[in-house]
């Protein structure tokens, strides 16, 4: 059916014009209309005298060559439509070789105008279809008045039919002229990227509108259908008829709202394999529903958050198109609409799940993932929260399926903008559920508890009606349990004030254990939930192993203890692990700011090389033995210290001066102008940096630009004596 289609389209668009087979959608769907309202007449009684009949139908014809006049059916005569937009259409939109294509001679100012055009063509055939469905009514009134059969109930019947018309004549236009033009935008805006067109993807639609009409379809099928059977008891072979009608109608209707769904899906797919292949990710959406639109700028972003995430970039990449091969062979087999639609939401579901948990000062992570259905509504991860802390969450949105999935994809992008804004973990549950209120307007919501962990192991800690978070203390072999107030999250905006915070300190061995409520509800055979208990001791049986064998413990015992029942629902358990090693590390820091505020500088310096010895990735030691070390002249341990800091943040402009510091004392001066500049481009008002750039510039025998760099300076820091004493000095030696 769907090369048929397209094959009318490009004939018609080769020997008359585009505009025309735009106008075609319009005629398929009056076809529907004419046929629906013909059974309702004859449900209803409205006499259809033989003038009647005639005239309607020449109105029809009419109605159909003037809309076919407008969009420009006599192009190839010279007149290519009513409209400048339309004529836009018809000489830039053409059929070569089997398909359609834009004009490869399109000058750049056309190409957003035609742009705008086939964004808007959709709505205005509609408007067109609907505008000429007056035709055949004035000649319906006007014939009936003339036979002398216009009563007022035959106007109301009349006018009911009227209505049936609008309705279906215009949704019908609406949806199938969007369908159809779909992929001649997605291929202009292709062209407008490649050209350096700048353009944005802009909505007259939503999926809320197409499911709307078609439950105002099916309703309308029922009123006529009830209507035909009350009427015409005597002729139910007409009420079979409009029966079988009105499924291919709505089935119809239905293949034209999931098809583009589909499509929609399929592009943010594309879109993901780009990303993971190294490309840009680009997306070109055909659909013109508002939800699709925000959907596809919300995944590029996550997409990219995640990538930002892998340690082992080659390695994932690798991993990835492997995945991706395997579900496109998979994908090959299938010939289902909406098999396909699950299986490519289940390859982005994945690209939202962490799956390298690198160690995180002295914390170690394991997780085990597993969705009951292709797609979940279970999601962790693991992200950098504002005040170089770490947050861990682990979430659960209500339901199965695509719904739950779309949910998790908002809401991890939700929880990364929110960490950035705010340090607490109440705070960033506010800030979600602020968001997804606004955006989720349905009865679904999620669950989630989150820990926000300081380099230090002290941990704060939310629950939103998640199931308890469970902590195995390495010194007692006990389990407790961690819980807050906290109402789920993306229902009600009011569920904002009911969120509480508690803190809690995870000791050297200690194991904290998130999971959802899949494996402690899980039955066996006899429908007996796994339950608490097995689970606390799986924990202490397990309290030997390695975080990761302990998880897989678990998950066995889990597995023994339900004997092949298939499951009922997601899956997921993420364990944290303080290393035991972590309290030798902490507490030679400890003695190094003890010595430091005792004014030991050297025994400080050393006792943070130890510490760093022990975990060379906690930032804080490293930045502080960065410094400690420069204000002592080791230089090389100095810059060696401050350069890793680097590499796991590079936005401290702190650091980039004390290596500026490093370079001015080895009299590098070149690197201490390049980390000067790098330190006042973080913090453009950084006095120390700019004090800095000031001496290499004197080192330079630049006076101007030092003594620029001076007034900056001390316009930022006025009160500094240090500055000013230094500028003095400047001006007398000049």
């Amino acid at each position: 059916m769907k090369k048929i289609s397209n094959a009318i389209v490009i004939w018609v668009t080769r020997n008359f014009s585009y505009g025309t087979s735009v106008a075609l959608n319009a005629a398929v769907s009056g076809v529907l209309v004419v046929v629906f309202v013909l059974y309702y007449a004859s449900a209803v009684k409205i006499p259809m005298t033989q003038m009647m009949l005639y005239s309607t139908f020449a109105m029809i014809i009419a109605a159909f060559f003037f809309h076919g006049l407008m969009f420009g059916i006599f192009h190839r005569l010279g007149f290519s439509g009513i409209t400048q937009g339309l004529r836009l259409l018809n000489r830039y939109v053409l059929a070569d070789k089997g398909k359609l294509i834009i004009d490869p001679e399109i000058p750049k100012d056309k190409m957003v105008r035609l742009l705008h055009e086939l964004t808007i063509v959709p709505f205005g055939n509609a408007v067109t279809a609907v505008f000429f469905i007056l035709t055949p009514l004035i000649g319906i009134l006007i014939t009936a008045a003339l036979d002398d059969v216009l009563t007022g109930k035959i106007m109301l019947r009349i006018a009911i039919a009227a209505a049936i018309a609008f309705f279906i004549h215009g949704g019908f236009s609406l949806v199938l002229t969007e369908s159809s033009t779909g992929a001649v935008r997605s291929e202009l805006k292709k062209q407008m990227h490649l050209a350096g067109v700048e353009f944005e993807h802009k909505s007259i639609t939503t999926v809320r509108l197409k499911l709307f009409l078609f439950i105002v379809l099916l309703i309308m099928t029922l009123v006529v259908s009830n209507s035909l059977t009350y009427y015409n008891r005597e002729n139910m072979l007409s009420v079979l008829n409009f029966s079988l009608l009105a499924i291919l109608t709505s089935s119809f209707m239905a293949y034209l709202v999931f098809n583009i769904i589909y499509r929609s899906l399929e592009e943010i797919s594309n879109a993901s394999d780009d990303l993971r292949n190294g490309g840009d990710g680009l997306l070109f959406p055909r659909s013109l529903d508002r939800e699709f639109l925000e959907l596809s700028s919300g995944f590029i972003e996550t997409a990219r958050t995640i990538r930002s995430y892998q340690h082992n970039l080659e390695h994932m990449v690798a991993e990835r198109t492997n995945e991706l091969q395997k579900a496109n062979e998979e994908l090959k087999d299938k010939d289902a609409i909406i098999q396909m639609e699950l299986d490519f939401a289940s390859e982005i579901q994945k690209g939202i799940i962490p799956h390298a948990l690198p160690e995180w000062n002295g914390l170690r992570f394991a997780a085990h993932w597993k969705a009951m259905e292709k797609v979940s509504g279970d999601f962790y991860d693991i992200f950098s929260v504002k005040g170089s802390h770490l947050g861990i969450l682990i979430a659960d949105v209500s339901g199965h399926g695509v719904p739950a999935a779309l949910i998790t994809t908002m809401a991890k992008v939700s929880f990364a903008r929110a960490s950035e804004q705010f340090s607490e973990a109440a705070d960033i549950f506010r800030q979600v559920n602020r968001q997804l209120t606004e955006t989720i307007h349905t009865q679904d919501y999620l669950t989630a508890f989150l820990l926000i962990a300081d380099e230090e192991h002290n941990v704060s800690y939310s629950n939103a009606s998640h199931p308890l978070a469970k902590v195995w203390r390495f010194a007692t072999n006990k389990i407790d349990e961690l819980d807050t107030d906290g109402l789920f999250i993306g229902a009600m905006p009011e569920a904002e004030t009911s969120y509480e915070q508690k803190t809690m300190k995870l000791d050297p061995g200690d194991r904290i254990y998130l999971y959802t409520d899949g494996i402690p509800e899980y039955r066996n055979k006899e429908g007996e939930e796994f339950g608490n208990t097995r689970f606390d001791d799986a924990i202490r049986d397990s309290s030997k192993m390695s975080i990761n064998e302990s998880v897989n413990y678990i998950l066995s015992q889990l597995n023994q203890f339900v004997d092949g029942v298939p499951a009922n629902d997601d899956i997921t358990i993420l364990a944290i692990e303080a290393d035991r090693n972590y309290g030798k590390f902490q507490l030679l820091v400890n003695r190094a700011y003890q010595k430091l505020e005792e004014g030991e500088k050297v025994e400080a310096a050393d006792l943070l090389s130890q510490a760093i010895e022990i975990y060379a990735s906690n930032q804080n030691a490293l930045r502080n033995a960065g410094i400690l070390h420069c204000e002592l002249n080791r230089l090389d341990t100095a810059k060696s210290y401050l350069q890793r800091y680097t590499e796991f943040n590079s936005g401290n402009a702190e650091v980039w001066l004390w290596l500026s510091n490093v370079a001015l004392k080895e009299q590098n001066y070149v690197e201490a102008k390049k980390h000067a500049e790098t330190s006042v481009s973080l913090r453009p008002g950084y006095a120390a940096a700019l004090y800095n750039l000031a001496i290499v510039a004197i080192k330079e025998q630049d006076a101007q630009t030092a003594r620029t760099y001076f007034e900056k300076a001390i316009q930022f820091d006025p009160n500094n004596p240090v500055l000013r004493n230094a500028y003095e000095r400047f001006k007398n030696q000049k």
